[in-house]
């Protein structure tokens, strides 16, 4: 079953070979995280700073928006990819680890609403503010959606990241 890199015991992979694969794997999986997400931590306080100066809140929307989809989803995908390489390369048995698999299940997951949800508020946010024909109340009850999917992306990152970290169980 091999618990890290190069514990192949039919010896078709050479252990330096994986292990250089496996730290290729992780160099692009910590660089991705790093590119990718870590902007993200800042979209909280970019929306309030385009609430409070309504000239703005057309260029905060933009500037997370296009963050959103040219950085953080295709790079998220880059994490998700060499992660699974990593598995692969390092012969992990995936469910002898509860700590992989809650990680990997809430990374999906966050994915999957940062992609499928967040993204399309905040594309709404972005039409409303060019002048979209929004109702009055619309932009409230969106700009609350918004944080708080913001909030519960950045609380899912900081358990994954503990997860990785520590690995608990």
């Amino acid at each position: 079953m091999g618990g890290g890199p190069g514990n192949r015991s039919s010896g078709l992979r050479s252990g330096a070979t994986v292990r250089r694969y496996f730290d290729v794997f992780l160099y692009l999986h910590v660089l991705a995280a790093i590119v990718g997400l870590g902007p993200t931590f800042a979209f909280g306080w970019i929306g309030r700073m385009g609430a409070e100066h309504p000239g703005q809140g057309l260029f905060a929307a933009r500037i997370v928006h296009t963050l959103t989809r040219k950085m953080a989803l295709p790079l998220a995908t880059v994490i998700l990819v060499t992660g699974v390489a990593m598995i692969w390369a390092a012969e992990i048995d995936f469910f002898e680890h509860g700590w992989l698999v809650l990680s990997t299940v809430l990374f999906v997951m966050s994915y999957g609403y940062s992609a499928l949800v967040q993204s399309r508020h905040v594309g709404r946010l972005v039409e409303i503010s060019s002048g979209g024909g929004a109702q009055p109340s619309e932009l409230p009850t969106l700009r609350r959606k918004i944080g708080w999917g913001g909030r519960y992306l950045r609380l899912s990152a900081a358990v994954i990241l503990y997860l990785m970290i520590f690995k608990p169980f």
